[in-house]
């Protein structure tokens, strides 16, 4: 009996360490190679990409403290309010939760904002959320660094 009940024990936990690893079968990399996809959509102004990559429900807040709903952040860039011209990345740590992940990033951008050239430096909060069986972007946070 004992030894049937020990099985048992054994047998659940396998099962829950291989449900566990292909939960979080992403890796930091992925992730990261998201934040750049999202970036470059972002200075290519490529709204079908955009709303490919940005979740329904996103929340957008940039560094100045605006928030933003996706139909607002990607009416901006349509109208051409704001135009990102470069996005770099010059670090950038991920941790994975299973369907979800948070990347934490330090960037330099340059960007146009109604006609005005701006340069900030801030570090990005990204919340990444898999939504059947796709990775989107659910929220942005930017707060500036200097």
């Amino acid at each position: 009996m004992a030894g049937i009940k020990a099985c048992r024990v054994i047998a659940f936990t396998a099962a829950l360490g291989l449900s566990l690893a292909g939960a979080s079968a992403e890796t930091p990399e992925q992730i990261q190679a998201l934040d750049r996809e999202w970036a470059q959509a972002c200075v290519q102004a490529d709204i079908a990409k955009l709303e490919q990559i940005l979740a329904d429900d996103l929340t957008y807040t940039h560094s100045s403290g605006q928030t933003q709903t996706k139909a607002e952040f990607i009416a901006t860039l349509r109208e051409g309010k704001t135009r990102y011209r470069s996005i770099n990345f010059q670090e950038s740590s991920v941790r994975i939760y299973g369907d979800s992940a948070v990347s934490n990033s330090e960037v330099r951008v340059n960007l146009t904002i109604d006609g005005k050239e701006v340069s900030v430096h801030p570090r990005f909060l990204h919340i990444w959320v898999k939504h059947n069986g796709r990775w989107q972007l659910v929220a942005h946070q930017g707060t500036k660094i200097d």
